[in-house]
């Protein structure tokens, strides 16, 4: 099976825990002979747009990743462009996104590729966001209400 990840952060580059827990499912998924691509938003915030103005060459910044495994990091727009097209060619069969906003974000990608999409939730927004008594919902609140919403599963 061909799975493409699309992940906030990934190993060895952050070690929080959603790198923690999509680098062990990746690992896991690879010892059972499945090729995996990751999309790494690496510590990306999509209200940081403005610094989203190209500042490459359009190539995807890649780690190689080593035996079925490829890792594409993304930090601004010209580095998502080219990880969508390195998506593209992967030939998944199907996406799974681990953040909430990354839903959002990775929408232009899963139309394109137009496969089934998993959504994990590493965080739980909505509750996070009651816990703390927040005076009105976050844009993860309501990024998280979509992705369950929309998700195949």
């Amino acid at each position: 099976m061909r799975l493409l990840h699309v992940t906030r952060d990934y190993p060895p580059r952050t070690v929080g825990g959603i790198s923690t827990a999509t680098g062990g499912l990746v690992e896991a998924l690879r010892a059972a002979g499945h090729s995996v691509s990751v999309l790494s938003y690496d510590a990306w915030r999509p209200r940081s747009r403005a610094r989203a103005a190209s500042h490459g060459d359009g190539r995807p910044k890649s780690s190689g990743g080593g035996p079925n495994l490829e890792l594409h990091r993304v930090t601004d727009r010209s580095d998502e462009a080219a990880a969508f097209d390195a998506a593209e060619r992967f030939g998944a069969c199907l996406v799974h996104v681990h953040d909430a906003t990354l839903w959002q974000e990775s929408a232009p990608l899963r139309q394109r590729l137009g496969l089934p999409a998993v959504y994990t939730a590493h965080v739980v927004h909505a509750a996070a966001h009651a816990a703390l008594g927040a005076a009105r919902p976050s844009r993860s609140v309501a990024a998280e209400g979509d992705a369950l919403a929309e998700a195949d599963a």
